[in-house]
């Protein structure tokens, strides 16, 4: 019946002298308060997902062309040849009316399209007057009818406001229903579970956990008998042995106070250029001869330690505490479970560095010692990168098959060479990229970037515990061996606030003061987590914690913490590992540029790769980085928040503009004197 009046309302407002309808639609409203025919539902099912929202506040600067070419409904209007329907007229006023200039726009074009009564344009007005009582939002995508011609805009738009050109600001906005949350509790009976059934499992799995930070995954892991577990950093496994229950073993670490100061720089070198081997062999050589070396007493006594104490981890049947380079290198064959607390993906494949000028010093050497067939060898290696190098070119690399290989680990050993050449030698594959040294001095030395994998042990059963762990990358590497548990999906007691409408890279800490100045100035007493070299930029910003150095720590439990920062990795170490995964890119790939993206359930404006593969890696590397320094704070069980800032979104964060950070308020100081004038 309500529509009927309405019908017969609408009909006699069309009759009526234009200078008298606006007076008798204000009367009918003030009596009746209804809507026009078949809106009000329509128009009622908008979404508010904030205070902001429920604002709307007015679309300053929109791209007309850009957004008629994507909505068929707006470009119908603004050509004025067609009939455009009463139900589409509407739908385009409620999203116009809220974009500068779209009142005048849809008038304009109304009364222009002779298949449009000009009665319509009071559409707008209704709307109009509605706005501050009892208003109606914009109609969104998603409420159209599901034939509708522009339908399918849902999938990448709320409504028609949001249609904007990829290089328009705007916060990450949820696109996808979350899945639904679990509780912590249920979170934890899970892993539990799931732990228990990977440890009962007799064959050579990877089980890959992929659970929310501080979920309890190392704690439950610690106490399990005759395993091996690896962790991030020596600080973070002597912190887990102090809390673990049972009878275990520690390896140890050495330090350059142990070292004279000769045998600490060759320890160094050693490692530096991959010679693994030869800085154990010169640790157990001091442990053996201290007066040969000139070993203080209590340097010999350490030394002695260190060896001992390695030994007896090797050997134990108890559990060996270790870290992830440990776990990678070195075999412990009384160990049948390896158990990884975080993501050891950058153990298992490890970048490194050395020049075609290190290579070229050891042919040198080798010439001098007859070795002529090896040091042909490489010689032509040296000819292939410097043929094929431009900017982000290379490829895959099978080290050779020496003619004399102790030779040629003899000439690394004596070259004065810097970067690890032995591991570019001597890996199975590595992947690599190239660039010159001097970008002055194309056609000079060639700065070689490559990434070697450590295959898992096929006699072993992997467990992997870590809160960022992707499970298409562990696929992609492991394949059908991989078992992947996904309990990341967990309520958070905590909040996390992030500002994504802006960027927060190392370039705008260097670029933009008053982005930094501004972020610095909001809530500026709670401590920060940022890049370790812009540190001084901001107030209370940590230098223990920053990105790349976040795993495992509770120092910010229950605190309120401010993160600012979107830590990307250079676009070689994408290559490298898309390299590593047998991903095929091009060098179009790598010209980065802002798209409109989706992940992870919202839909983003970023700079990144029009590369799905690649995006996925670069996207992976963020991320891990983020997820770590947000979970510093123990969301979990702690009714804290945490204020994010990057351009980056992450599960469980609601979505702001840097634009609803108030002013800080300047308080006037006066003396007594002026207090009253003031």
């Amino acid at each position: 019946v309500d529509k009927v009046i309405e019908l017969a309302t609408l009909d006699s407002w069309s009759k009526n002298h234009p200078n008298s309808k606006s007076r008798i639609f204000k009367k009918y409203m003030r009596k009746n308060g209804k809507a026009q025919y078949n809106t009000i539902e329509e128009a009622q099912k908008y979404a508010l997902d904030t205070d902001e929202d429920r604002k709307v506040k007015i679309v300053s600067k929109f791209d007309w062309q850009f957004a008629r070419n994507q909505c068929v409904t707006l470009d119908k209007l603004l050509r004025a040849e067609d009939k455009v329907w009463h139900n589409d007229l509407f739908f385009l006023a409620s999203n116009m009316f809220r974009i500068k200039g779209g009142q005048q726009l849809f008038k304009k074009y109304v009364k222009a399209n002779p298949h449009i009564d000009d009665c319509k344009q009071d559409i707008m007005s209704y709307i109009k007057y509605r706005w501050n009582e009892r208003p109606i939002f914009p109609i969104s995508f998603e409420y159209l009818t599901e034939k509708h011609i522009d339908y399918k805009l849902s999938e990448n738009y709320k409504n028609l406001r949001w249609v904007r050109p990829h290089n328009q600001y705007s916060k990450a906005r949820l696109v996808e229903a979350p899945k639904d949350l679990i509780s912590v509790e249920d979170a934890r009976a899970k892993l539990k579970t799931e732990f228990e059934k990977a440890m009962a499992d007799h064959s050579k799995s990877i089980y890959v956990f992929k659970c929310s930070t501080g979920l309890g995954k190392s704690r439950l892991a610690i106490n399990e008998q005759g395993v091996a577990m690896f962790f991030p950093s020596h600080d973070l496994k002597n912190e887990m042995s102090e809390t673990s229950k049972i009878p275990h073993l520690c390896t140890p670490q050495i330090s350059e106070q142990d070292f004279p100061k000769k045998e600490w720089k060759s320890y160094k070198n050693h490692l530096n250029i991959g010679l693994q081997r030869h800085a154990s062999q010169l640790v157990r050589e001091m442990a053996e001869y201290p007066n040969k070396y000139g070993l203080t007493d209590a340097q010999a006594k350490n030394i002695r330690a260190y060896v001992r104490d390695t030994d007896a981890c090797r050997n134990t049947e108890l559990t060996i505490f270790s870290t992830h380079q440990k776990g990678v290198h070195v075999d412990f064959e009384h160990k049948d479970t390896y158990i990884y607390d975080e993501d050891p993906l950058q153990a298992f494949a490890q970048t490194s560095v050395c020049t075609t000028e290190d290579l070229l010093a050891i042919v040198t050497h080798l010439q001098k010692a007859d070795n002529h067939i090896d040091a042909e060898e490489i010689k032509c290696m040296v000819d292939m990168i410097n043929r094929k190098v431009e900017n982000f070119t290379g490829g895959k690399f099978e080290a050779p098959n020496f003619a004399d290989a102790q030779s040629v680990e003899d000439a690394i050993k004596s070259s004065k060479v810097k970067g690890n050449v032995f591991g570019f030698l001597f890996s199975p594959e590595s992947a690599y990229v190239t660039q010159p040294v001097n970008e002055d001095v194309p056609n000079g030395y060639k700065k070689i970037s490559y990434m070697t994998h450590t295959p898992l042990k096929e006699d072993k059963k992997y467990i992997i515990l870590s809160a960022t762990a992707d499970e298409w990358i562990y696929r992609k590497l492991y394949g059908d061996r991989i078992k992947f548990i996904d309990i990341s999906n967990v309520e958070l007691k905590g909040k996390i606030i992030q500002y994504s409408d802006r960027g927060f890279s190392r370039t705008t800490f260097k670029d933009n003061k008053a982005r930094i100045n501004k972020v610095d100035k909001f809530k500026k007493e709670l401590d920060t987590i940022t890049f370790k070299a812009f540190c001084d930029r901001l107030h209370n910003a940590s230098t223990d914690l920053y990105f790349g150095k976040c795993e495992g720590s509770n120092q910010y439990e229950g605190k309120d913490l401010k993160i600012v920062g979107t830590p990307r990795s250079s676009p070689i170490a994408y290559q490298l590992m898309s390299r590593f995964l047998g991903i095929r890119t091009s060098a179009r790939d790598f010209k980065f540029d802002k798209h409109k993206v989706r992940h992870n359930g919202y839909e983003f404006n970023f700079y990144t790769s029009a590369n799905e593969d690649l995006r996925r890696i670069q996207f992976f590397f963020i991320e891990k980085e983020l997820i770590q320094a947000v979970g510093r704070a123990r969301l979990l069980d702690n009714d804290c928040t945490v204020y994010l800032f990057s351009d980056y979104p992450i599960p469980h964060a609601t979505q702001h503009s840097l634009n609803e950070i108030p002013k800080p308020v300047v308080q006037l100081q006066v003396n007594n004197i002026d207090k009253e004038a003031a």
